[in-house]
């Protein structure tokens, strides 16, 4: 909702009670000394209610035209910060989360918005226990230093430097986080968060979601657990993407019976956990529906793997009783090309993702024909060639026809990816030719 207010009246009504995400851009002096209270008073604002709005996302720009000079009383402007919350929760009565952010800046502006930030974001934190932090972390670490804060129930930022506050904050609301979001380009420390400096180690007993973007790779993994120890008991859904940032299995360690979804870029660190510590045996994990994997050929080959059928068996073990699998990597692991004859021992797939995987015709219908459940299928480009043996061009129709059909029958979309050079009329045979097979085939797509 970040539009001019001469905008509203060109919106009809039923159109604004759709609105389900708010953005407010707001100089936070403003909503100190009243001026924020004076424009939402005006007609187009003061009685406007999104019943559908659940997250509001709230930039603040530290205005320059207010300069240190500028003193704020903050006893003084309360009546004015209680006003504008008192109308935040009349705009959006069933708000649940609240992103607050703060541009990088210098000079008086960054000043200010640093001094008063910490004691405003407090405030706002009382209409949400879903937050997410945005950019610029001086002005957060201030909000994180408030020891009030320790009951949110979902909790997500990124890390641009010293991570201490971050983790003390994640630690404090332990007991009631129920998804946690860390993300960082830079090599930082985040075992406080199972760990603090004195040994003390935290339980996450209501944490449904984890996930970890950590960029650098010559991070050093910080072995921080012991056996037993089990942060993270009831998680259902992990992501890792990048680096995984400790040296034993503590992130997967007391979820093997909840675990239902599972992404996780296969860096040579994670791998050699998972093989250390066993972590996916065959159904070890029954409710683990969704993977996705992340794979990077520089990682794994020659060290961690011999070959790309080894890799396939690897990715294929982990996932025992998947029902969405999504294989992911490198455009140079174009020479990757998973064993369908493994693929078609999983029974139970209904939805399949192969990025750069370059398969025939024959692989595909093979595919269809072992998985029953099959209803969704990604691959890169398809080719014909080569025939089977004894078949022609001016006989492949009859022989599709009469060996394959019917095959599939759940089977519905083929969604084609683009790789490199490909022949359209070739592309064009294949998606007609499994239409005339699958009864229930309704839709290709080539994508670039």
């Amino acid at each position: 909702m970040a539009m001019p207010a001469e905008s509203l009246e060109e919106l009809e009504l039923p159109v604004w009670r759709l609105v389900k995400e708010i953005e407010l851009v707001l100089c936070e002096a403003e909503i100190y000394n009243g001026d924020t209270l004076e424009q939402i008073s005006r007609e187009e604002y003061r009685d406007l209610q999104l019943l559908l709005a659940q997250r509001i996302r709230i930039i603040f720009t530290g205005d320059d035209k207010y300069n240190d000079k500028d003193e704020i009383n903050v006893d003084e402007a309360e009546p004015n910060v209680s006003a504008f919350l008192q109308w935040i929760r009349q705009l959006a009565p069933k708000l649940t989360e609240i992103d607050l952010s703060a541009p990088f800046s210098t000079g008086r502006a960054y000043r200010r918005l640093d001094q008063h930030y910490g004691g405003l974001v407090k405030r706002f934190l009382q209409l949400a226990k879903r937050v997410a932090f945005s950019e610029n972390e001086r002005c957060v670490t201030n909000m994180l230093q408030l020891n009030g804060v320790c009951d949110l129930v979902h909790l997500r930022y990124g890390i641009h430097g010293d991570s201490e506050t971050f983790v003390q904050l994640t630690r404090r609301c332990a007991l009631t986080l129920q998804s946690l979001d860390i993300g960082s380009p830079n090599a930082v420390d985040i075992s406080g968060i199972v760990r603090d400096a004195e040994g003390n180690y935290a339980v996450y007993p209501h944490l449904h979601a984890l996930k970890l973007n950590l960029y650098m790779r010559w991070y050093s993994r910080q072995p921080c657990a012991f056996a037993g120890a089990v942060p993270f008991p009831n998680l259902r859904h992990i992501s890792i993407i990048r680096i995984y940032p400790f040296d034993d299995d503590i992130l997967f360690r007391g979820s093997a019976a909840t675990l239902e979804s599972l992404q996780v870029e296969l860096s040579g660190a994670v791998v050699e956990v998972i093989k250390r510590y066993s972590v996916f045996t065959r159904d070890s994990h029954p409710k683990l529906q969704c993977v996705d994997y992340w794979i990077s050929k520089f990682e794994l080959l020659p060290r961690h793997f011999t070959d790309w059928a080894t890799v396939a068996q690897f990715l294929l073990s982990m996932a025992s009783r998947a029902t969405v699998i999504q294989i992911r990597g490198d455009p140079i692991n174009i020479a990757y090309s998973p064993s369908f004859s493994l693929l078609c021992n999983y029974t139970h797939i209904q939805r399949l993702y192969l990025q750069y995987v370059v398969p025939s015709f024959w692989d595909v219908i093979a595919l269809i024909k072992s998985l029953p459940p099959l209803s969704d299928l990604q691959t890169c480009t398809p080719r014909l060639a080569p025939l089977p043996v004894g078949v022609t061009d001016e006989k492949l129709l009859e022989h599709v026809l009469s060996n394959y059909y019917p095959v599939g029958l759940r089977f519905r979309c083929w969604h084609i990816a683009f790789y490199e050079e490909y022949n359209f009329k070739e592309v064009a045979r294949c998606v007609l030719l499994l239409a005339l097979v699958c009864p229930n085939f309704t839709y290709a797509a080539v994508d670039k």
